[in-house]
């Protein structure tokens, strides 16, 4: 070989440096990231607890946890909304096996853990694809991390099930593009981590991972070879779109840059079928999703045909706001400060930040740029369509598909959308990056090169053995180290600074527009000094890039050293841009049973009534403005607000449940769109068995308590004929009447009665097709009466009244998903022996 230019530094032997960024380095490096930026987390001395992360996520991971390990499925929670189905809600992830993470650790270590785990398994996935997509491990591990730790990827921890939808959306893509070209076991691998999302409950992010595929697909359609033409793999486009890295397991070998990439060779099967074989894949890993998922798809289906969210539900609160965009590039534009010292976004308090870092969105837009790549402009494509549909109705395209299909948007916040360009631009920043280090490819080629598409190769200088592609690399690694700069140098320069260049005139624009039309909640001191720091991390980042890409004389040691503190940077500018994003708690404020213990009277248990929060309480508490996080979140919890209840094992009247009863929704409608509850004579209060109100502060007032003579429980009363009004009828007083409820429990209520006449006997429990009733053992009619609650008839005599939950949705369910399995062992086995035979 040459010997190196002028200028050049004396270098060590190459070092392997693609070694530096294997997947089991990137994941130590990430892991240790999110271990440093939340130390107190994996000690267990601290917890998350914003927003919903705190007063109804926890609580429900509480549930299901005390549920689980007392040997019973929450089926349904008989503590909150009168009564509410528990696991057909979406969100609880009851079915979803890593819950058994934070059901066998303890709590609440083992949740906040829990969070930022499948954010580090997000970050492996996105790692993995962009390695498969570019050929280039550095540029796969800026995507990992770039998707990993950003703004809307911390946003999501305040839901425990969105943390656990992104992390296995990049997966979801990789094995499901790897089933349709592949098929075999890849078709199991797609229904498996397909399924895992689908567990999640994220209705959103599960349709645009699909809708994303499906364009994916769609392209390698029009791009694939029809039935009759050659499938020799060796006949297949060279393109980066369709082949994978050299070194058989995508090593990725020569420093970790850009590698001219070969065709999978190593899969004995067709690397791109015909037509019919793509979508026939890409529908049987949809059919084997769906039959492993209807354990929890059916009960969901049947509570939404009961819920609230019917068809013609519009409620599009929080899409992005018009200037939305401009918190790309200024993190806390249109931002206003509560008085608890959190951010959020004027007009949208949904998302707390979608901020994706500046260095990775200067590298995306390079990518779109300069990479002439398919799958850049699909993804660009797919970039631009979410954040048209983030702005909701402002941006048009949300409402005409809002017209086209009625019933689709029973998901509401349209700035959901954005978590789609949260996946999407890191993968774009990765085809960057390739780019940008493509030199080790070009070696002293012209600088037409630099304009080649990533990945390509031309077909005659195409590698016909390992050997020769080892060969290849060796000279690859040779030229990394001898080059000072390539011929296409100076063109890669000027792009850098060009982007460079465009986001702070952006940035500076954005800022003087802000301040020529200010609005209230503006804070323009820390804006302008959050800009800045931010211009300060996109220096840094874009100089450590340049350094990585060989931009000048540029020894190993030194791409090396830079190519980490790149790594560095694009975590530590998320976890930077916004003051209190993820506030933590001390652990102990978190205990179960915490708020009983301090609550004087004590209040009831399950089966001896329920408490209500007064709406002036609820309202208060909603719009807290005490700066003492720990105090507001004390009050929180005597006043058992949200679902912080089931933390105590409280019965409430009201709750946080997504999906409610329609009768249900409609009642606690009318109690809490009253702004005082002083009437106690209100009809309603005595029928929902309320034995206590409790204020903001924790104290409690004795409820309208009536309880019918010989009747042991408020929860049961007697009725002469089927009610129908608001006051459920009249009541009876037979000269011998005896009640007596043996058992109340989550999913069985056991009444024994003794009358000398017949009656109806209500139970103030909320009215749900899957709870069946029987007397003395036969089965009986179980009314639905005015306010949602279940009414049985029951004839003279002394008799067993008994109430069980039986979900038949999710027992057919389950026989779907066992045979999904079945299946999917079947295909394990069958591909096993295949591969075993050729």
């Amino acid at each position: 070989m040459s010997a190196p230019a002028a200028n050049s530094r004396p270098e060590t032997p190459n070092p392997e440096l693609g070694d530096w960024f294997s997947p089991h380095r990137f994941a130590a490096y990430l892991l240790l990231a999110f271990v440093v930026a939340f130390p107190g987390i994996w000690m267990g001395t601290e917890t998350f607890f914003r927003s919903d992360y705190g007063v109804m996520a926890y609580p429900s991971a509480h549930y299901l946890r005390e549920s689980l390990r007392a040997g019973e499925l929450p089926l349904w929670n008989p503590l909150s909304n009168c009564g509410a189905p528990f696991l057909a809600q979406w969100g609880t992830m009851c079915l979803y096996p890593g819950s058994l993470f934070f059901v066998a650790l303890p709590m609440p270590w083992a949740l906040g853990v829990f969070c930022l785990l499948h954010l580090w398994l997000g970050g492996l996935g996105a790692r993995a694809l962009a390695e498969r997509w570019t050929g280039n491990r550095f540029a796969a591990a800026v995507a990992g991390t770039a998707f990993a730790i950003n703004g809307a990827s911390l946003a999501c921890i305040t839901w425990p099930n969105y943390c656990v939808a992104l992390g296995w959306l990049p997966w979801v893509v990789l094995l499901t593009e790897q089933a349709w070209r592949e098929g075999g076991r890849k078709l199991v691998l797609a229904a498996l981590a397909g399924t895992m999302q689908m567990l999640t409950g994220v209705p959103e992010l599960v349709v645009m991972t699909w809708g994303l595929l499906g364009v994916m697909l769609l392209a390698e359609w029009v791009q694939s070879p029809s039935a009759h033409e050659a499938t020799d793999p060796s006949q297949a486009p060279t393109t980066s779109a369709s082949l994978a890295p050299t070194g058989g397991e995508g090593r990725g070998e020569g420093a970790g840059y850009a590698q001219p990439i070969a065709p999978e060779s190593h899969n004995p099967s067709p690397l791109i079928t015909n037509h019919y074989s793509l979508f026939t894949r890409f529908l049987l890993v949809i059919a084997l999703i769906a039959a492993l998922s209807a354990a929890q798809l059916l009960p969901f289906f049947d509570l939404l045909a009961h819920s609230q969210r019917a068809a013609e539900f519009r409620d599009a609160r929080w899409p992005m706001p018009p200037w939305g965009w401009a918190n790309f590039l200024v993190p806390l534009f249109r931002y206003g400060q509560t008085p608890q010292g959190f951010w959020i976004q004027v007009g949208q308090e949904f998302l707390s930040s979608y901020y994706l870092g500046l260095a990775p969105l200067a590298l995306a837009l390079l990518a779109v740029w300069k990479a002439r790549e398919r799958r850049v402009w699909l993804l660009a494509g797919a970039t631009a369509f979410v954040l048209v549909m983030a702005l909701g109705d402002a941006g048009f395209l949300y409402t005409a598909l809002k017209n086209v299909l009625p019933g689709s948007l029973i998901a509401r916040f349209p700035v959901k959308f954005v978590l789609l360009a949260a996946f999407t631009v890191p993968l774009l920043a990765a085809f960057g990056v390739a780019w940008l280090t493509r030199n080790a490819e070009c070696g002293t080629r012209n600088a037409e090169c630099a304009d080649e598409p990533l990945g390509s190769s031309r077909r005659e200088e195409a590698p016909s053995s390992q050997s020769a592609i080892g060969n290849r690399q060796s000279a690859i690694n040779q030229s990394l180290l001898t080059s000072a700069a390539t011929s296409d140098g100076p063109n890669r320069s000027s792009a850098l600074l060009a982007i460079c260049l465009a986001l702070v005139v952006g940035m500076a624009l954005t800022i003087w527009l802000g301040q020529q039309h200010p609005l209230q909640y503006d804070r323009w001191p820390e804006t302008r000094a959050n800009a800045l720091a931010r211009l300060a991390w996109l220096a840094a980042a874009l100089g450590a890039i340049a350094v990585v890409a060989g931009l000048g004389a540029r020894a190993a040691r030194e791409r090396l050293l830079a190519a980490g503190a790149l790594l560095v940077l694009l975590a530590a500018d998320p976890l930077t841009h916004q003051p209190n994003q993820t506030p933590r708690l001390p652990a102990g404020l978190f205990a179960p049973g915490l708020a009983r213990a301090q609550t004087q009277p004590p209040p009831p248990k399950l089966g001896e009534g329920r408490v209500m929060i007064t709406p002036q309480a609820e309202a208060k508490l909603l719009r807290s403005n005490t700066p003492d996080w720990a105090s507001d979140f004390a009050a929180k919890r005597l006043s058992f607000w949200s679902h912080l209840n089931l933390l105590d094992g409280v019965p409430k009247v009201n709750g946080s449940s997504t999906l409610r009863i329609r009768e249900q929704d409609a009642v606690q409608e009318q109690l809490y769109g009253r702004q005082e509850l002083s009437d106690f004579g209100f009809p309603w209060l005595s029928y929902l068995a309320i034995q206590s109100f409790v204020a903001s502060d924790g104290t409690q007032t004795s409820g309208p308590r009536r309880r019918l003579e010989g009747s042991t429980s408020p929860l049961v009363r007697f009725h002469p004929f089927p009610p129908s009004e608001l006051g459920l009828g009249h009541e009876l007083n037979f000269p011998r009447l005896k009640v007596a409820v043996s058992h109340f429990g989550a999913h069985e209520v056991l009444v024994r009665t003794e009358a000398n006449g017949h009656y109806y006997l209500s139970i103030a429990q909320s009215y749900y097709p899957a709870w069946k009733a029987t007397i003395d053992g036969h089965p009986t009619e179980l009314l639905n009466i005015p306010l949602g609650f279940q009414c049985v008839a029951v004839p003279a005599g002394s008799h067993t009244v008994r109430l069980i939950y039986e979900d038949q949705s999710f027992r057919f369910g389950c026989m779907i998903s066992l045979l999904g399995l079945t299946l999917c062992g079947f295909q394990w086995s069958r591909a096993g022996r295949m591969t075993k035979s050729q």
